[in-house]
């Protein structure tokens, strides 16, 4: 469960960062 957490939250972390780049 922990495992697929962290894998959930860091696709979303990974696409807010993109979505801030683009921003940019």
């Amino acid at each position: 469960k922990l495992r697929k957490r962290g894998a959930i939250t860091e696709s979303e972390f990974q696409r807010k960062r993109r979505k801030i780049l683009d921003n940019i």
